[in-house]
């Protein structure tokens, strides 16, 4: 018997008409692995039917495998044109891409969910349909949220049955079997980008296994493209995804035992790595996502963290469409680690060429760059205006909104370069005595006056916004510029004595 084959849809295939049989085909895949208590509307299943023109659909059963009682407190079906979820539209004036179907309340241990809707006609090819969860604001961090495709039945009253492995038990190979999705386990996120080649070749040190006790993410940031052929960021030095693989290794033994996620960064910086031409060709954005996933699968990261900066307005691209394409390779970035509970995360601007509602909604978490401002740089009000526009504006939950910090200053040219900005150590060894509530210098060469976030404003962003709004957490830009967590001046020892990894 096949594993999607239960009592109820051999009940529900008995009632099919004798002698025929439907032109529809289902797959489903389990392509999100986090959800986060109390939020709405959350992925957990897509089905993909493949019809001929004119067969309709009047009927979904599922069951809610692993997820237990009390996980769950409502559950609808959605039905989509487009491989990725989204009930909001992107730009003003157009429609949502999914449509609501049916509501339902959620049922965990009862053995069916079964969704009925007026007969829907579709046309020939792929369409989508989504099983999304509410999940209950008292699940625990940890518990497992699931659900299997059982049957569909189609407008002859036809009942249609996925193929073995197809149910979403299994990964898209049909084979490997799918590792159920998790209620996110900690309070908020603590998630610093670290840059291989800096780290191991500059201080190893600026990496403990006390830091990996209190963040919750780590994300090494040493991952870049040329086509769909993967390579170090930053630097075309041959041999330096080298050092992403020490870092990597260096990190997963500090972590031991420990909790914390090691996340796969990846630059995507328009300057000089144009992406958008590569969006834009569907076998080549296709066969990046493949490569991308592997890399992420085989070196055993448990999540992947997308920095593209930015898509260009110009004569050959428009940022708008760019961004609608990118919402298409992060769902087949998805459908590559569906079942494998990996997260997958973006770093955005809300300032300018800011991400469509497609992207934001596509993703884990979205990790605000709210630093890199004309003057001030990283001022508290900034931030601030940053967390509305995700959260007032696009109607973002607040848990998925992690703000960023900077450990690194900038001057106060209008449009300054990298050699701008100076990391937090650099800092404190020009001035060993700055004050912690001190946000700005003098440099001491060239006089320009730069800006930077002291000890005190790092813990008054985590106080305001994490503790006092609710937002998911913080990430950190670039934590490998710190002092070493001993020293009494450290940003890192700052933040931890507002937030650090703590259990839901």
């Amino acid at each position: 018997m096949s594993p999607g084959m239960t009592r109820w849809n051999l009940v529900g295939c008995a009632l099919a008409l004798a002698g025929s049989a439907s032109a529809l085909t289902l797959e489903a895949l389990p392509m999100y692995g986090v959800f986060y208590a109390g939020v709405s509307e959350q992925p957990c299943l897509r089905v993909k039917v493949s019809a001929r023109a004119g067969e309709k659909l009047e009927q979904m059963c599922f069951t809610p495998g692993a997820t237990r009682k009390g996980v769950i407190s409502g559950a609808a079906l959605y039905h989509s044109e487009v491989p990725f979820f989204s009930t909001r539209p992107a730009q003003v004036g157009q429609q949502a891409e999914a449509t609501l179907l049916a509501k339902r309340s959620a049922v965990a241990g009862e053995g069916k969910m079964v969704f009925r809707f007026k007969p829907l006609s579709l046309a020939a090819g792929e369409h989508y349909f989504w099983l999304v969860y509410d999940v209950a604001p008292a699940a625990k961090g940890g518990a497992k949220v699931e659900a299997l495709l059982v049957s569909a039945v189609d407008g002859a009253g036809r009942c249609v049955t996925p193929p073995r492995g197809k149910n979403g038990s299994c990964r898209a190979d049909g084979r490997t079997a799918a590792r159920p999705g998790e209620v996110y386990p900690f309070k908020y996120r603590i998630a610093p980008y670290v840059r291989p080649k800096w780290v191991c070749l500059n201080n190893k040190g600026l990496l403990t296994a006390e830091h990996l006790k209190c963040m919750t993410d780590l994300i090494v940031f040493g991952y870049t493209h040329e086509g769909t052929s993967l390579r170090g960021a930053h630097d075309a030095v041959h041999g330096q995804m080298d050092f992403s693989d020490e870092c990597l290794q260096l990190a997963r033994t500090l972590r031991g035992s420990g909790k914390a996620r090691l996340l796969a960064g990846f630059s995507c910086n328009e300057r000089n790595n144009p992406m958008a031409g590569l969006l834009y060709d569907e076998p080549a954005r296709r066969e990046l996502a493949r490569h991308v996933a592997a890399l992420v699968l085989e070196k055993g990261y448990e999540g992947i963290d997308i920095d593209w900066e930015y898509p260009r307005e110009n004569s050959r691209y428009n940022a708008k469409l760019s961004w609608r394409k990118f919402a298409f390779f992060l769902a087949e970035l998805r459908e590559e680690l569906a079942g494998t509970g990996a997260s997958l995360s973006i770093a955005v601007t809300t300032r300018y060429d800011a991400p469509n509602q497609e992207v934001l909604d596509g993703v884990d978490f979205i990790n605000s760059m709210s630093y890199g401002r004309p003057g001030e740089h990283s001022t508290k009000k900034a931030a601030q205006a940053d967390v509305d526009y995700l959260v007032k504006q696009c109607r973002v939950p607040p848990v998925k909104v992690v703000l960023g910090l900077p450990f690194f200053s900038r001057d106060t040219k209008p449009k300054h370069t990298d050699q701008g900005g100076h990391g937090y150590s650099t800092i404190i060894g020009w001035f060993p005595g700055l004050p912690a509530g001190r946000n700005t210098f003098q440099h001491p060469t060239t006089g320009e006056r730069h800006f930077f976030n002291g000890a005190e404003l790092i813990k008054d962003k985590c106080r305001a916004f994490v503790l006092q709004q609710g937002i998911g957490g913080v990430c950190i830009w670039a934590y490998d510029t710190d002092v070493p967590l001993s020293h009494p001046k450290s940003l890192s020892k700052a933040l931890y004595t507002i937030i650090k990894q703590a259990e839901r």
